[in-house]
């Protein structure tokens, strides 16, 4: 009998905030396990990543989400309406915000989706570790929303108040038996995820304006023998975000390619066999067939 079958907690919780609050590091930090890329830039969450952990007391589900953004454009609709999507599947939100930076009009739609959704809410101020924090602007926010309801002062960096933050979570959550085994961490597909990987180091390496206009296409995934054939495109939107992720004499996508094979041996057991090329798909963010396809 699995040992969390009878007395467990269960439930999805969705993590809701602004572009850049930490929400994909607090996902991998309580995971244990690299479920969603890690970027200083903005917007790096494309799909509402299912992070699962289990101990003895139950079972989290977690939604990470894009950050909300203002914008009319259809890529950054489309993004708003996964964290949207990702609310309403959920049993309790997380609503986050960043310490060091005061509350903004992003911070408010956040906040406004929150509010209006029918959910339970948890707060939690990240970057707590950081020098200058903006606690009372946060107080007054807070308390303007959700009178009376304390946050949780957090740094997904050091870790501080992760563990306290954790035991709220399994306390609002409904008694369930689990709805994944133990030892699943993530329900993604391998061909996401391998993306997934290969999207951060490309983001990594190149110029501001060009991660955004960034997607890639698994064109073909084989297990020959011990070895995992990968080929893989990076999809851009115009010839000049090309040659900038090819780089002076291919310098950029080779570095590329090794920093993803060396993400992908932490995943799987079989050797690595990366190819990886880049291509133009023009303006592929305008596109609302792309789009679709992309974020469903």
């Amino acid at each position: 009998m699995n040992s969390h079958e009878n007395n467990t907690l269960c439930g999805f919780v969705t993590i809701l905030g602004r572009p850049s609050v930490g929400k994909s590091s607090l996902l991998n930090r309580i995971i244990g396990h690299k479920t969603a890329i890690v970027s200083a830039l903005p917007q790096t969450t494309q799909k509402s990543i299912r992070g699962i952990y289990t101990e003895a007391r139950g079972q989290i589900i977690f939604l990470d989400t894009p950050g909300l953004h203002q914008s009319q454009q259809r890529f950054n609709q489309a993004l708003n309406m996964q964290a949207a999507n990702a609310v309403q599947e959920s049993d309790l939100i997380l609503y986050m915000a960043d310490a060091s930076r005061p509350p903004g009009a992003e911070e408010e739609d956040a906040a406004n989706m929150a509010q209006e959704s029918a959910q339970k809410v948890l707060l939690v101020l990240n970057k707590m570790d950081q020098e200058r924090l903006f606690l009372s602007e946060y107080q007054l926010f807070f308390q303007s929303r959700w009178p009376n309801t304390n946050y949780f002062p957090i740094s997904v960096v050091s870790g501080k108040g992760i563990e306290e933050l954790k035991t709220a979570i399994f306390a609002a959550l409904p008694a369930s038996p689990l709805f994944y085994p133990e030892d699943v961490y993530t329900d993604q597909e391998p061909s996401f995820r391998i993306a997934e990987i290969i999207r951060e180091q490309a983001m990594a390496r190149v110029r501001e304006e060009v991660p955004h206009s960034i997607y890639v296409e698994i064109a073909d995934l084989e297990q020959h023998g011990d070895t995992l054939w990968i080929r893989a495109f990076l999809m851009v939107e115009r010839k000049t975000q090309k040659g900038m992720l090819v780089g002076k004499e291919g310098q950029t996508i080779r570095a590329i390619r090794v920093a993803s094979v060396k993400g992908l041996k932490k995943l799987f057991s079989s050797k690595i066999d990366l190819d990886l090329q880049v291509k133009v798909d023009h303006e592929w963010r305008k596109n609302s067939h792309r789009l679709k396809t992309l974020f469903g």
